[in-house]
């Protein structure tokens, strides 16, 4: 792929060192995961992806789930992937993948330029699985969530980009906000699902509640 990847939109190529300052920027070696650099629309094609070289266990291979908040949040699929994670004991993370709530694919070259940050986690704090994570919410993170689950729900059909910016914001703000895990940082536990981004404290759940773990584990995300 790295001929691909190298290949510019006005038809030059970068180096291979650029691409891999690019590549590893990203990375677990990049630092703090608030302040990675946004991706732009062009770099979303150049990813590595895993395959599962097996078959995961279920339930208990599944260590949390992801929502897209755009497409989700305050809709009754939303109120769905929420039975679907409170049914398995399972946290929720709400993402805001910007990118990926993209509605024309065919993109004019000029906007595989526009960036995005696509580092933004929050966990659902109304699912017994998030309640059982060693994170210390807000006083008021259930009744902030409700709140803004309400607002979205009335508002969404007409909202503007801009407004889901400023809704994302909000729920941001008054959750608590994870990082991934890697292989440097809470990886080695099959309990954690990442860790609190201002802290760097790994976000596990409390090994009372851990039940059978597996040897693989994963997340899914809708």
């Amino acid at each position: 792929n790295l001929d691909v990847w190298r290949l510019m939109l006005n038809g030059s190529r970068t180096s291979i060192y650029e691409e891999a300052r690019r590549f590893l920027a990203r990375s677990p070696l990049g630092g703090d995961y608030a302040k990675v650099p946004n991706v732009t629309s062009l770099d979303v094609f150049k990813y590595w992806e895993t395959n599962i070289a097996g078959n995961v266990r279920f339930p208990e291979g599944v260590r949390f789930l992801i929502g897209s908040f755009v497409p989700l949040f305050g809709t009754e699929d939303g109120r769905t992937l929420q039975t679907f994670a409170q049914t398995f004991g399972w946290p929720l993370v709400w993402a805001f993948t910007e990118f990926m709530e993209a509605k024309d694919s065919s993109s004019a070259p000029a906007d595989l330029n526009q960036s995005y940050a696509l580092n933004e986690r929050a966990v659902d704090p109304t699912m017994d699985g998030s309640l059982a994570l060693n994170a210390t919410f807000p006083a008021d993170a259930k009744a902030s969530f409700n709140a803004l689950w309400a607002s979205v729900e009335e508002r969404r059909v007409n909202a503007t980009h801009g407004q889901w910016i400023e809704w994302w914001k909000t729920l941001a703000g008054s959750q608590v906000r994870v990082a991934p895990s890697t292989a440097s940082s809470c990886g080695g536990s099959q309990l954690c699902i990442g860790s609190e981004l201002k802290s760097g404290t790994c976000v596990c759940k409390m090994k009372g509640d851990a039940g059978q773990a597996s040897a693989v584990t994963m997340a899914i995300i809708v």
